[in-house]
């Protein structure tokens, strides 16, 4: 993470600290806006991963595709499904590693922040209640939200699906 490192989410800085932090990942957002595609916009707006809780992580190496399933949302906003679909994403076997495990854990997303990479690359990184990271390297995403009544699911733990 660039912004919201451990010592951030540990609480091991200031007030001041904390909030600074903040403030530029905002001045940050606002000076890459510029370059983020509508999709993208559009996520930032309306999407908000913390919280979310992991439904399903499906990779599709073949068509460079990441789905990422959660369920997101809190009392005051109310509860929805944020299904994520990466793409032209490239995935280090590490990155396939965590996700595998946080997926297989049910695991939680405590922060995520957006950053641009080189030749048309977006990165996302993405920090989890286990204090794993993964940074997602993608050309394009889309989003699906749709509300739900409450933070449960069903389903029990998330699935990984690693497509062969």
């Amino acid at each position: 993470m660039k912004f919201f490192t451990r010592a951030w989410l540990e609480g091991r800085l200031t007030d001041d600290q904390y909030r600074h932090t903040v403030t530029l990942y905002r001045r940050h957002l606002t000076q890459i806006s510029p370059k983020l595609n509508p999709h993208l916009l559009d996520y930032l707006q309306r999407a908000n991963l913390h919280d979310g809780r992991v439904r399903k992580i499906m990779v599709d190496p073949a068509n460079a595709t990441l789905q990422v399933d959660l369920r997101c949302g809190d009392l005051q906003v109310g509860y929805y499904d944020l299904d994520i679909e990466y793409q032209g994403v490239q995935l280090e076997q590490s990155a396939l590693d965590t996700l595998a495990r946080v997926a297989q854990l049910g695991g939680e997303v405590l922060r995520d922040e957006l950053d641009l990479g080189t030749a048309g690359i977006f990165i996302q990184r993405i920090i989890f209640a286990t204090h794993e990271e993964v940074a997602l390297s993608f050309r394009d995403m889309r989003f699906r939200k749709t509300a739900q009544t409450g933070r449960d699911f069903s389903s029990g733990p998330g699935k990984f699906t690693l497509i062969h």
